[in-house]
C-alpha cells in the first residue's frame, strides 16, 4: 500500500485576515443617551405589562371588593351626620355632636326629634345601607346594627342620622361629654 503525499498548495495571493481592533469604537453622548432611554423605555412598559398580568391574574375578587370599599371609606371619611334629641334632655344633641365631630364625622344638624319619648337610641341611613355610613356611625356610639334602619331620601344633606332615645346614659362617648 503506498501513501499519497500531500502536496502543499500554491503560496499565491494570500487572503487577508481581518481581525477585530481591541480598542471599542467611541460612542457619541447622543447614541449613548438614546441607549439609556430605550432601556427606561423598555422597563417602563415591562412594570406596565407585570401590572396588567397582577390585577388581572393574580388579584382576587375578594381583593378588589377590599380595595374598592377602602377606597371609598376614604372618600366618605367626613360622613354628614344629623344629631336628633329624641328624649329631650337639653342640651344633649350638642354634646354628642361635639363628641362626633372628635370621632372623625362631620355633624352639619343639631335639632329635636319629632316626638321626646323615643326609649332606645337608634341610627337612620338616608342613603343606602351599602354604603356602610350608618353602621359606621352606629358602632362609634355602641349601638347595635340591629338598630339601623334605612329611610332613603334624597333632599337631606346628611347621610345618616342619629336620634337619641332615654339609653343615652349607655352609649359609648357619654362619658366623655359629661366630664
Amino acid at each position: 500500500m503506498q501513501r499519497k503525499q500531500i502536496q502543499p498548495k500554491p503560496q499565491g495571493r494570500s487572503k487577508k485576515i481581518y481581525r477585530k481592533s481591541k480598542t471599542k469604537p467611541h460612542l457619541s453622548l447622543e447614541k449613548l443617551l438614546l441607549n439609556w432611554i430605550i432601556v427606561f423605555l423598555i422597563i417602563l412598559i415591562l412594570g406596565f405589562g407585570a401590572s396588567i398580568i397582577w390585577k388581572y391574574g393574580f388579584a382576587t375578587n375578594e381583593n378588589l371588593f377590599t380595595q374598592e370599599s377602602a377606597v371609598k371609606q376614604n372618600e366618605t371619611q367626613r360622613i354628614r351626620v344629623e344629631v336628633l334629641n329624641g328624649c329631650g334632655v337639653k342640651g344633649l344633641a350638642s354634646k354628642f355632636t361635639d363628641y362626633l365631630r372628635t370621632q372623625g364625622f362631620d355633624v352639619v344638624i343639631t335639632e329635636n326629634y319629632q316626638s321626646f319619648d323615643v326609649d332606645s337610641s337608634f341610627v337612620i341611613d338616608r342613603i343606602s345601607l351599602k354604603s356602610g355610613n350608618a353602621y359606621r356611625l352606629a358602632r362609634s356610639l355602641g349601638i347595635s346594627s340591629k338598630l339601623v334602619n334605612a329611610i332613603l331620601s334624597d333632599d337631606l344633606a346628611v347621610e345618616a342620622s342619629i336620634v337619641l332615645g332615654k339609653d343615652y346614659a349607655k352609649l359609648k362617648g357619654y362619658t366623655d361629654i359629661t366630664q
